[in-house]
C-alpha cells in the first residue's frame, strides 16, 4: 500500500508539474495486471509500459494507475497511451486520459 501511495503521488506530481518540468511522451502497454483496488469505482491497475520519448531510447516502467471506467478499453497490451513525465523525477509518469490516443 505504501508503494502504491508513492506511485500515485509521483503520478500527481507529473500531472501537476510546471510546463518547464513536464515531458509529453507515449507509452506502449506491455501488460496489464488484475485490479489491486479501486478509487471512486475506478479500478487501480498494475501496468507494465515501454515509455518512448523524443531523443531517448525506449525504457520500461512499472506503474499502478487509476483508470477511469470510460477509459478502460484503452488499457490493453499493445495499446499506446499518451503520458506525461517529470524531468526532475523520470519515474513520475502519469497517463493523460484527456489526450487523444
Amino acid at each position: 500500500m505504501k508503494e502504491m501511495n508513492a506511485q500515485m503521488a509521483s503520478a500527481n506530481a507529473a500531472l501537476t508539474a510546471p510546463a518547464f518540468d513536464a515531458i509529453e511522451a507515449n507509452a506502449t502497454v506491455v501488460s496489464v495486471g488484475t485490479a489491486v483496488g479501486a478509487m471512486n469505482t475506478d479500478p487501480i491497475l498494475p501496468v507494465e509500459l515501454l515509455v518512448m520519448q523524443d531523443g531517448m531510447p525506449p525504457r520500461p516502467a512499472s506503474i499502478s494507475i487509476i483508470v477511469p471506467i470510460s477509459q478502460l478499453p484503452r488499457v490493453q497490451a499493445g495499446a499506446t497511451l499518451p503520458v506525461r513525465i517529470s524531468k526532475s523525477d523520470p519515474s513520475a509518469i502519469a497517463v493523460e486520459w484527456a489526450a487523444p490516443g
